[in-house]
């Protein structure tokens, strides 16, 4: 398990693989992949269906979820948000393995930066 330090010195651990989950992030209304978490707060990364121009994306192999087919996306820009703003009920999301690696290379460059 690594941590990265935030501003106001709340440090925010990254899970293992094994451990991420995906949850509904109210804020947006979008599902979001959670990799880490501190005692109030969870880090994650956006997943949606339509990506907006200007920020930087990767398509996963699988659809969004198992109802539909459209290709979902995940933002490489890790975010942390308070856990109130998460459903606290789990997704059910499948990633392959191919996705889950880019989605750790990323972090791992976030955390050497």
């Amino acid at each position: 398990m690594d941590s990265i330090k935030k501003k106001d010195k709340k440090t925010i651990i990254i899970k293992e693989r094994s451990w991420w989950h995906v949850r509904k992030y109210f804020k947006s209304g979008h599902a979001a992949l959670i990799v880490g978490e501190n005692e109030d707060e969870f880090a994650f990364l956006n997943i949606t269906k339509n990506p907006p121009n200007g920020y930087s994306y990767f398509e996963t192999k699988n659809p969004i979820s198992l109802l539909e087919k459209k290709k979902s996306h995940i933002r490489l820009y890790l975010q942390i948000g308070k856990k109130k703003r998460f459903s606290k009920w789990l997704m059910k999301y499948e990633f392959s393995k191919e996705d889950l690696e880019k989605v750790e290379s990323f972090l791992n460059k976030t955390k050497s930066a």
